[in-house]
């Protein structure tokens, strides 16, 4: 109850349209009560006792009684009972477009899913209610799967552009508005929205029409198949689904109001992204028609693909290639050998062939380089470098080329490689297929002479870390090539902060233990820790101190099946600097699949630790301890973990650190049937 009155006052603090008036609790002659507004009007019938609190201004629901039967009671009178037992989620009720993009929350709806039903509740004062089931792929016509792609768009409940595509029980489809108002005057077999303006729907297989928001039909039901074509208002119909093109079709173009653009007797018609233009195509011919089914391209190019920002490539045979603009307009003086569209961080290039030349050209038709060679590519974009492969393919090293054509590589690599996100510029170079390191002016950092690099960006600074063929070990280095031989011999990369994390430990002749920080920092284990064997430490980010983990292999917990399980590290991890969190999967048993959390506070009064398979049930698990010493291994807290009821699990009491620092380590649950 307690977690779940949790959920509901955060949906309060969510959605600020759902705030209203205060409601007060009378008691009326029946010794019951209701509720009445700040006007003294009955907005609740006096059907409600036990213990009764009033509506504040961000109250969405109380927990109250009615017949005898515990309920939660909504400020608009809806009443759900036994929400212990009944309601598994609860949600605010999102908007999105057509794209899964979110417009909105729509603030007077909250939805409840309840076994396979999602219940819908209209928050404001003599709200309605209503409910959808689960969609049930299933249960979906296999006509409609094949035919009609804007039908089956996931299972997720969602409005999208302020309608909700509902599910009967038996599978059938109609429309919820925002004030819940069903929009179809009847079931549908299937349907889905369209776009902003109008929604698809299918009587029966071979009846497939479009309506507008109220429910009005715009396009008749006489259709093999109807889908968004990507303008407003234009639809798709008849469209192929078994990715043939080459073959005589059915398919063309019609309006929301029922007049056909173009008839159906095409193969195949698709939209042209950023331009008012379709790709018609017919018996393995294409051509290119407006959206008033003008032609602009006859039907007789050997293909004709759309590229993105309202381009497209023709070619027509022995006769070359073009590129059109968002109008249809050649932007190519002349016919030319080759287009090819290349994609670079988001942004459009063609690179041109013609006459033994090839160029690259930029969206606004600027050539960018040109150059006698075979091999012309752009590698970076902003601003723009080029790889030069002189002889083509027998050619196996480049130059680099900036847009003034000045050689910044002069043939020394096989091919150069800028990583999205990389600091400084770093960039790959290769080499008989090995990789180095480079800085943003081509200047060598690292060879080309190693298996591996793993690039790991810290809070403080960022770590190379490369492996040569056959070497067991990672060497680290620094953005600058500078050996860094303090962290480095390390099996596998690290990928954590590279700042705290123990590189390498050692014996000490006394019995205890040294560890090596990636930053250098020595660590020793303090007396009351030399006869246990250390995992890992980090330190903290906003202070000096350690925290120590122990060994997992000592964690230990009851199975299921009876036994112990066993914890054995796998992993490393970096967390806030108020609490410790161990995490660890249990796979799957004949009990299912199970999580294992442990919440630490760096308190030394209180930790916290559970575990939770598929159905959300709490079980405890025992720990040794975990101990926070500083640098000079003085112990700072000791947790031990005290053993509580599963029933505490929904009230954790997150308290304030009194230690800073934080460990965390993943380990795998193994043994007896888990």
């Amino acid at each position: 109850m307690i977690r779940f009155f949790t959920v509901i006052l955060f949906l309060a603090g969510l959605n600020q349209a759902m705030l209203a008036q205060v409601l007060i609790p009378f008691l009326a002659q029946n010794g019951k009560y209701g509720f009445v507004n700040e006007r003294g009007k009955m907005v609740i019938k006096p059907e409600f006792d036990g213990r009764i609190e009033p509506f504040l201004e961000k109250t969405l629901a109380i927990d109250c009684q009615k017949n005898g039967e515990s309920v939660r009671l909504f400020r608009n009178g809806f009443v759900v009972p036994n929400p212990r037992l009944t309601l598994h989620r609860t949600m605010p009720v999102l908007d999105y477009d057509e794209n899964g993009e979110r417009l909105d929350s729509i603030a007077h709806l909250l939805a409840f899913q309840v076994e396979q039903t999602w219940k819908i509740i209209d928050l404001r004062a003599g709200g309605k209610t209503a409910e959808t089931h689960m969609e049930d792929f299933l249960k979906l016509p296999k006509w409609a799967k094949i035919n009609g792609p804007s039908l089956t768009n996931g299972a997720a409940f969602r409005f999208q552009h302020g309608l909700l595509r509902i599910f009967r029980a038996d599978g059938r489809v109609n429309f919820l508005n925002k004030d819940l108002r069903e929009i179809l005057p009847k079931d549908v077999a299937a349907g889905g929205a369209a776009d902003a303006q109008y929604l698809i729907f299918a009587e029966s297989e071979g009846r497939f029409g479009v309506a507008d928001r109220n429910g009005k039909t715009v396009v008749a039901p006489v259709f093999r198949s109807i889908e968004p074509s990507g303008k407003a208002g234009f639809f798709i119909a008849n469209k192929q689904r078994n990715g043939s093109i080459g073959a005589k079709g059915y398919c063309g173009v019609v309006r929301a109001n029922g007049n056909i653009v173009l008839d159906t007797i095409y193969s195949d018609i698709e939209k042209v992204d950023g331009a008012d233009l379709f790709l018609v195509r017919n018996v393995g011919k294409t051509g290119l028609f407006d959206i008033n089914g003008r032609e602009i391209v006859p039907i007789e190019a050997e293909y004709g693909y759309k590229q993105g920002f309202g381009f497209s490539i023709f070619k027509w045979p022995n006769s070359g290639a073009n590129l059109l603009d968002q109008h249809g307009k050649r932007l190519l003086e002349k016919n030319v050998a080759e287009v090819t569209p290349i994609k670079f961080a988001k942004k459009l290039f063609f690179k041109v062939k013609a006459g033994g030349w090839t160029s690259i050209l930029d969206t606004s038709m600027v050539v960018l380089a040109r150059d006698s060679v075979e091999n012309l590519d752009i590698i970076e974009a902003d601003p723009p470098i080029f790889l030069v492969r002189k002889n083509g393919r027998k050619s196996r090293l480049v130059d680099i080329r900036d847009a003034t054509g000045r050689i910044l590589v002069n043939e020394k690599f096989d091919h150069v490689w800028s990583v999205p996100g990389w600091p400084d510029g770093l960039r790959f170079t290769y080499l008989n297929d090995l990789k180095g390191i480079a800085d943003k002016g081509f200047n060598e950092v690292l060879p080309p002479v190693f298996e591996e690099i793993v690039l790991e960006e810290g809070r403080r600074d960022t770590i190379i870390w490369a492996k040569k063929k056959g070497d067991p070990l990672f060497v680290a280095f620094d953005k600058k090539g500078m050996r860094r031989a303090d962290i480095d011999n390390a099996p596998v990369p690290r990928r954590e902060s590279a700042y705290g994390v123990i590189a390498k430990t050692q014996a000490l002749p006394d019995g205890g233990h040294m560890a090596t920080m990636f930053d250098g920092t020595q660590l020793r284990w303090p007396d009351s820790l030399k006869s246990q064997s250390v995992l890992a430490a980090f330190r903290s980010q906003t202070s000096g101190a350690i925290v120590v983990g122990l060994d997992a292999r000592r964690i230990t917990a009851p199975s299921p099946a009876g036994g112990d399980m066993r914890a054995t590290p796998v992993r490393l991890a970096t967390f806030a600097p108020l609490a410790l969190l161990l995490a660890c999967d249990g796979g799957e048993s004949q009990y299912g699949g199970h999580n294992v959390y442990e919440y630490y506070p760096l308190d030394k009064e209180r930790s916290w630790k559970y575990a939770m398979d598929d159905d959300s049930a709490g079980y405890i698990l025992e720990v040794e301890k975990v101990a926070s010493v500083d640098q000079q291994g003085v112990e700072v807290a000791t947790l031990e973990y005290r053993k509580q009821d599963s029933d505490l699990l929904y009230s954790v009491d997150w308290s304030s650190s009194s230690a800073s620092g934080v460990l965390i380590y993943g380990y795998t649950v193994q043994g007896g049937d888990t």
